[in-house]
């Protein structure tokens, strides 16, 4: 589920509940993983790109987790998260 998306970059939620809250990154050609609640990236996104996602992880980490829960729930309405760049 798509959860948040700007300058070309895209992050969702995938439903792999077992692990800790993370988004799963894309842009371009390029896949990463950020976790939620320690910030730590893994793959091979461009190092801004890793910046600017982490950057909006580190903004909105309160709101994240409380939508990761309700994810993980089944509901399909989350709160808003607001973007970088709207």
């Amino acid at each position: 589920m798509q959860i948040g998306h700007f300058l070309g970059i895209t992050l969702a939620f995938c439903q792999e509940y077992g692990s800790p809250p993370h988004l799963h990154v894309n842009y371009n050609q390029y896949q990463g993983v950020i976790g939620v609640e320690n910030i730590n990236v893994n793959g091979n996104l461009p190092p801004r790109v890793a910046a600017l996602a982490c950057e909006w992880v580190m903004k909105n980490k309160q709101a994240l987790v409380q939508s990761w829960e309700m994810h993980k729930q089944g509901y399909q309405d989350l709160p808003h998260i607001p973007q970088l760049v709207e």
